[in-house]
């Protein structure tokens, strides 16, 4: 009885992998950081954690594993880091301070295509998504802290046609967990070739923690280019 089903679960793990194929995806370009302070919930008192506009570079991995043509698997990893030095005012004049901002994703996505209308393709489903912070303030300011939030939430990508080749792409995930959230928007053109595409495009990420004591905010623009290849 177990030989038949073990034999049983190989043979469907062999035509699931046979009608299906895996694809690496590659995110590159710059980063250009918006907002991003640490509030104390009971004081009210707010530090600057990132500089405006100071750009960085960002660079995530992304495999993926599409089956039946509907169904796909996909694991990403994105680590950022950026520093800053600051000047903020306080009651007793400006203070100076040099903050290093830590931010590593980890990220489960599983998404289901419906069938196409014509120009209108829909991708849904849903994701697990890991983030691991550390921030570290240095000068007239000392802080050191490290987060671990989990969260889940919808992931969707909308894509629209213009011919064979271009469409625009439109992608949204949410998530929500205990104590912190974020919201992640992409916006671009997607070029198809026969086993890749490439996208080019801007991508806002926020991410909020809350604590008993603190809440942690941070905001970036990500201006580049994605691009996929599938064996």
């Amino acid at each position: 009885m177990f030989l038949r089903f073990l034999w049983l679960s190989l043979l469907l793990a062999a035509v699931t992998v046979a009608a299906g194929n895996v694809g690496l995806q590659v995110d590159a370009g710059v980063s250009m950081p918006w907002s991003g302070y640490l509030k104390n919930i009971e004081t009210g008192e707010r530090v600057e954690i990132i500089k405006r506009a100071n750009f960085r570079a960002f660079f995530q991995t992304t495999i993926g594993y599409t089956f039946f043509e509907e169904h796909s698997i996909e694991a990403m990893i994105s680590p950022f880091s950026i520093e800053s030095r600051l000047e903020q005012d306080g009651d007793e004049g400006p203070t100076e301070y040099t903050s290093r901002y830590v931010q590593d994703t980890y990220r489960l996505r599983y998404r289901y295509l419906l069938p196409p209308l014509e120009r209108f393709c829909l991708q849904i489903g849903l994701h697990a998504t890991l983030q691991m912070k550390e921030l570290v303030i240095d000068g007239s300011r000392e802080y050191t802290n490290k987060w671990i939030n989990f969260s889940f939430g919808p992931s969707a990508l909308i894509s629209i046609s213009m011919n064979e080749i271009v469409s625009l792409i439109i992608e949204v995930e949410a998530g929500i967990g205990a104590d912190n959230g974020f919201l992640d928007i992409f916006a671009g053109l997607n070029l198809s070739g026969p086993f890749y595409f490439v996208r080019a495009g801007i991508r806002n990420l926020s991410t909020n923690g809350f604590s008993g004591v603190e809440a942690l905010s941070t905001s970036f623009w990500n201006f580049g280019a994605q691009f996929r290849a599938v064996f």
